[in-house]
């Protein structure tokens, strides 16, 4: 199981990937939306990062994390963050995802299946 859920995991990533590349220049960081397109990227990436460690206590954020950006709702009162001047690139997040698929297959196999995590 621990090799279908790998697979599965590295499509999935991969089809992140073409839509990174894909989106346009435009949209990356149209302040229009609530969720900005590459914030959505971002929370996807983080949070599957976060859900492949072996249990929240030992998830190691990525080295360019940045507080509270993965998460949706607003922060300080500020319910359109991306309009604040930060963003990641794409290089930035295509990065982090070839990281997350490097280490993918290592971190499901250190995985036990039946032991409780945590998450819920």
């Amino acid at each position: 199981m621990k090799t279908e859920l790998t697979s599965q995991y590295k499509a999935a990533l991969k089809m992140l990937e073409g839509t990174i590349e894909k989106c346009p220049d435009a949209l990356w960081n149209d302040g229009s939306y609530t969720n900005i397109f590459w914030q959505i990227v971002y929370h996807t990436l983080h949070y599957t990062n976060l859900y492949v460690a072996k249990d929240e206590e030992s998830f190691i954020p990525w080295s360019k994390y940045v507080g509270n950006w993965h998460r949706f709702e607003a922060i300080n009162g500020n319910p359109k963050r991306g309009t604040t001047g930060f963003d990641y690139s794409k290089t930035d997040l295509l990065d982090y995802t070839s990281l997350i698929s490097e280490h993918l297959e290592d971190k499901i196999s250190e995985g036990d299946f039946y032991k409780q995590t945590g998450f819920e």
